[in-house]
């Protein structure tokens, strides 16, 4: 019973933090460049960090952060997500601001989901150890 205790007060804080998080992202600008500018600068994440972290090139981090042509492969927006350790909530509205979309009726989209959903606790490493091993397009594309 302890573990459904540590679990329920998990949950309790991740609910309890709803609100501010509600509102710091609608506070985010309505563009994918400007949003992934303001969370890097929150997150005092350098393109040099952050290239290191989501296994992105700084150059296309720095197309990222500068243009709103959106063209970016769904992989480099969701390692850049998991190089930020981004909340489930934080990635799926910066998501939804790129011209990525997820499919759940594709069977890497719904990896990609699950990864998204838990990727604050995972390096870009692992995740693409695991794709790979799964036969999933690795993340990232440096």
């Amino acid at each position: 019973m302890q573990n459904g205790k540590n679990y329920s007060r998990g949950l309790e804080e991740i609910i309890k933090d709803s609100g501010r998080l509600s509102r710091k992202l609608g506070e985010l600008p309505g563009s994918f460049s400007e949003s992934l500018t303001l969370i890097m600068k929150e997150k005092k994440m350098s393109r040099t960090r952050l290239s290191i972290e989501s296994n992105v090139s700084e150059t296309t981090l720095t197309r990222m952060r500068s243009s709103d042509d959106n063209s970016f492969s769904k992989q480099a927006i969701i390692a850049v997500c998991i190089g930020l350790k981004l909340t489930p909530a934080e990635a799926f509205s910066l998501i939804d601001k790129s011209c990525c979309k997820l499919m759940m009726t594709n069977e890497q989209d719904i990896a990609y989901f699950h990864i998204l959903s838990s990727c604050g606790n995972y390096r870009i490493d692992e995740v693409n150890e695991i794709l790979s091993s799964k036969g999933y397009e690795e993340l990232g594309g440096k």
